[in-house]
């Protein structure tokens, strides 16, 4: 992550923090939450591994705002409809996340 600077994120860093950091902080609560294991970095995308899906829906809804926050072209141009709902049904049936950034 500490190359990763580049990559653009939904808010912008604090001066004193870059956007590796937030990135990381980010991981590291998925990692702590749900066991989400950075799987692939390259310089415009992020793939996250679990051993089993968010299978709880109230849980996904919370996690696909997450997700949404984090980057947002995983509703936007990620989904048919849309929206944070079919981001959640598909958080809750999947073991891969994956982010990219345009």
């Amino acid at each position: 992550f500490a190359m990763s600077n580049h990559i653009s994120m939904p808010r912008p860093p604090s001066p004193a923090r870059s956007a590796a950091d937030d990135m990381m902080e980010v991981c590291r609560h998925w990692y702590t939450n749900y066991g989400a294991i950075p799987a692939l970095i390259s310089s415009d995308t992020l793939e996250f591994m679990l051993e089993k899906p968010v299978s709880d829906l109230d849980t996904a809804r919370k996690l696909a705002r997450e997700h949404f926050a984090f980057c947002n072209d995983r509703v936007y141009q990620g989904t048919e409809t849309g929206t944070i709902d079919e981001l959640a049904y598909c958080i809750s049936k999947s073991t891969v996340w994956f982010f990219w950034w345009d």
